[in-house]
Order: structure tokens, then C-alpha cells, then sequence
């Protein structure tokens, strides 16, 4: 009388193991299922066979689409902005603007770019992003990390060079005219990233914005 319930218990667990199998699976995905989100980046295995490496502080490693085939990322403490072309389930990214900061001694900054310049597919793996290189099994895994907030900052202001026009100095009540304001400039992009020129000098930076005020950090 036992022999069919070890038969029936043996398909149960079967097909559990199976079910189980399937959820670890990567399933292709589309542009609308990665766009908007903060993607916190939480692994990556540098080739195949390689077992993963665990970033400690995903929090501190945000990639974000946008909806127009342009990304930003938060990288420890830089920024990036560029660009990525989707088609199917293979994907290419082309870094653009990039800030320079030295984020300290333990900061996988340089192994985030080096990385992610390498990727050529996507996936969905256990409701985690995956990106991966066909070529070296090179595997970069992201966890939601919720909605990505647009910037505040009005469209009209956006991708605009703003040349420096005057001072006004309200405590004396002065003004100043800039007599080259072409060679002072300051561009808003969207994704919280900032370019200045300043006569012969460049500077990129990070902004944010909180009802009407801004700041700004270069």
C-alpha cells in the first residue's frame, strides 16, 4: 500500500525541482521591462566557469534606462551618461560622459565600466536584471531597486548651453554685464549630470533638485 504513495511523492518532488530549475532560468525581456527602474547592480561573474563576486554596496551602483535608448548610472561616487541600442535580446552600450572622481580604494568603479562596455544581451533571471557577454560568459546581475525618478527640471531647460550673461548682486544692488559670455557655459542633461565651461577650463558635476532650489557639485 505504500509503494503508490512513494510513486506519487517522487512525481511531487520532481516536478517541484523542476518548477524550481525554471525560476533560475534567464527569460528573454523587452526595452519596457528594464526602462525607468534603478537597477542596483549586485553581482557579476567575470567569465564562464567563474563563480559570482557579490558587489557590497549595490545601493552605490544604479543603472537607470531611459525610454529614448540614453542611460545614466550612479557609480560609487561618478556619474555616467551614454547611450544603448536594443535589438531583440541583444543589447550594446556606448559610454559617454563620465566624471572623474576618486572614489577610494575599494570602489569597483573601474570593474563597473569595464564591464558593462562588454555586455551584448539581456535577460530576466528570478525578477533580477541580467546583462551578459556571449563572447566571455562575463555576467552583470541587477535586484530592483524601484522606480527611477525623471529630473524636475523643466524639458526646456534640458540639453541647452546657457552662456553667462551678468552678475546682479542684490545685497549692493549692482550689476555686472559679462563681456564673452559664450566662453561661460552650463548645460543641464537629463540623469542629474551637469557640464560647465569656464573660460579655458571644463568641469562636469552632478545636480539635484528639491522644489526650487538646485545643487550643484562638480
Amino acid at each position: 500500500m505504500m509503494k503508490p504513495l512513494k510513486i506519487l511523492l517522487g512525481v511531487l518532488l520532481l516536478t517541484l525541482l523542476s518548477a524550481c530549475g525554471a525560476s533560475s532560468e534567464l527569460r528573454s525581456a523587452s526595452v519596457d521591462d528594464i526602462v525607468g527602474v534603478q537597477w542596483q547592480w549586485r553581482a557579476w561573474v567575470e567569465g564562464e566557469g567563474d563563480d559570482p563576486a557579490s558587489v557590497p554596496n549595490p545601493e552605490d551602483y544604479i543603472l537607470v534606462f531611459q525610454e529614448e535608448g540614453r542611460f545614466t548610472a550612479q557609480v560609487d561616487c561618478n556619474v555616467v551618461q551614454g547611450a544603448y541600442f536594443v535589438d531583440r535580446e541583444s543589447i550594446r552600450f556606448d559610454l559617454g560622459l563620465t566624471t572623474l572622481a576618486e572614489c577610494g580604494p575599494d570602489s569597483l568603479y573601474d570593474e563597473f565600466l569595464a564591464t558593462l562596455s562588454q555586455m551584448s544581451s539581456f535577460g530576466i533571471r528570478s525578477e533580477e536584471l541580467v546583462l551578459l557577454s556571449e563572447a566571455t560568459g562575463t555576467e552583470m546581475s541587477f535586484e530592483n531597486g524601484g522606480s527611477a525618478a525623471r529630473s524636475e527640471i523643466p524639458m526646456d531647460l534640458l540639453n541647452v548651453q546657457w552662456m553667462w550673461s551678468e552678475i546682479r548682486e542684490t545685497s549692493t544692488a549692482t550689476q555686472t554685464r559679462i563681456s564673452d559670455p559664450e566662453n561661460y557655459t552650463v548645460t543641464f542633461r537629463d540623469g542629474g549630470v551637469v557640464n560647465v565651461k569656464a573660460d579655458c577650463n571644463r568641469a562636469n558635476g552632478v545636480y539635484e533638485i528639491d522644489g526650487d532650489s538646485i545643487l550643484i557639485e562638480l
